[in-house]
């Protein structure tokens, strides 16, 4: 499971989330490459079974948990 949890700067407006995807089972994880350019997360990594690389673009993502801060 990929879990990305995030929060706006302080001087801008939204509040905390966190997303949850499933990577497949096969993902290296130690190997995960991760970039974020121009507000598109991209999470690339290899295959245990054949080395190969896998693409893994979040289009669509759903909010599964959202995250509740005490003021």
């Amino acid at each position: 499971m990929l879990i990305l949890r995030g929060r706006p700067e302080e001087s801008a407006e939204g509040a905390p989330f966190s997303f949850t995807f499933k990577l497949p089972a096969e993902t290296n994880l130690e190997r995960l490459h991760v970039t974020f350019m121009d507000g598109r997360l991209t999470v690339e990594g290899p295959l245990l079974r054949n080395n190969g690389r896998r693409r893994l673009d979040i289009e669509q993502p759903h909010l599964l948990e959202p995250v509740a801060r005490a003021s």
